[in-house]
């Protein structure tokens, strides 16, 4: 295998699995591709700085719910972009210099377990961290469409979150713009 390709396996877990797949059911059927839905709910877990151990497990549920590998394969580009700038996002007080080139777009080129990269592992974990907050969003005013898309656009606009990223912003942008290393 080349070493610029990543060579995927399904992730598997059972936390808030019914509450995940309630979401993607209904993002899907809005068009929404499998990678956009798992990059939304992981940007929903670091907005809310909530990221969830990957063996974690939802006492209440003994579901196991997989996301395949063909989702990765099918936009790959996407994904690794995904992968990187959570990672990015989640390593603001380390060296930028470090965080890219050892962290935020790393393959499993040499043997190395796909989930366990950090760059995977940190996307997967605020993924999971995030389902709660995606499903409060978008089911808060009940199943109607018109209702949920108003939430969204609601916790989209709301002034506190946009505070947020207008920092994330300011300081990627700063580490950006620092002398390589």
């Amino acid at each position: 295998m080349s070493n610029n390709m990543m060579n995927p396996t399904d992730f598997s877990f059972y936390y808030q699995t019914e509450k995940y797949t309630r979401d993607d059911n209904f993002l899907s059927n809005h068009r929404l591709s499998g990678e956009k839905i798992q990059f939304l709910t992981a940007l929903f877990g670091i907005n809310n700085n909530s990221k969830v151990a990957l063996n974690d497990y939802d006492k209440d549920e003994s579901q196991k719910r997989t996301l395949s590998r063909t989702v990765y394969q099918k936009t790959m580009v996407e994904m690794d972009r995904d992968f990187g700038l959570l990672t990015i996002v989640d390593s603001l007080n380390e060296s930028y210099a470090q965080v890219l080139n050892k962290k935020a777009f790393l393959k499993n080129a040499n043997g190395e377990r796909y989930i366990e990269l950090p760059n995977v592992s940190t996307f997967y974990q605020y993924f999971l961290g995030g389902i709660e907050y995606v499903d409060e969003i978008i089911f808060q005013y009940g199943d109607k469409e018109e209702d949920i898309f108003d939430s969204i656009y609601e916790y989209l606009t709301d002034e506190e979150n946009k505070q947020i990223m207008d920092n994330f912003i300011d300081e990627l942008g700063g580490k950006i713009d620092e002398p390589k290393s």
